[in-house]
């Protein structure tokens, strides 16, 4: 083994805690109340065959 063998290793084991530290530290998030509106969709469509209705079971047709 040459002589930077250890100190390369040492570099990697100082890497390696300081990536372990920084992974635990968490920032801290800003707390946001739930949005209270509905969430709706319209879908408008025209010249629907009536053999395409099948598709759509929950339409009356």
């Amino acid at each position: 083994m040459s002589s930077a063998a250890p100190g390369r290793r040492m570099a990697g084991a100082v890497l390696a805690a300081f990536a372990g530290l920084g992974s635990g530290l968490t920032w801290p998030v800003a707390e946001v109340p739930p949005d209270r509106r509905l969430n709706v969709i319209v879908v408008l469509t025209d010249d629907q065959r009536a053999d395409s209705f099948g598709a759509m079971p929950w339409l009356g047709g």
